[in-house]
């Protein structure tokens, strides 16, 4: 993640985007990317797929903010979250 984490400092602007699915066994997951433009190329970087029990806006925000390190990123809350 230094490479990741590089880049969004070095442009400040980035969105996480957080897609949920369940398999058969209804067991929900999240997984979990970056998307940002890095020298004029879009890029989309996978972090992970992460358990959740449910999908509710403030539960996804807490994922977000226990798997991505706050003190790694820019990271500021933001009362725009398209969920």
């Amino acid at each position: 993640m230094p490479k990741i984490t590089a880049d969004i400092r070095s442009i400040g602007y980035y969105g996480i985007v957080v897609d949920e699915s369940s398999d058969i066994s209804r067991t929900e997951q999240v997984s979990l990317f970056f998307r940002y433009i890095y020298n004029g190329e879009t890029k989309e970087t996978f972090t992970g797929f992460y358990s959740t029990s449910a999908t509710e806006g403030q539960v996804l925000y807490e994922l977000v903010y226990i798997a991505v390190p706050p003190d790694e990123f820019l990271f500021k809350s933001n009362s725009n979250f398209s969920i």
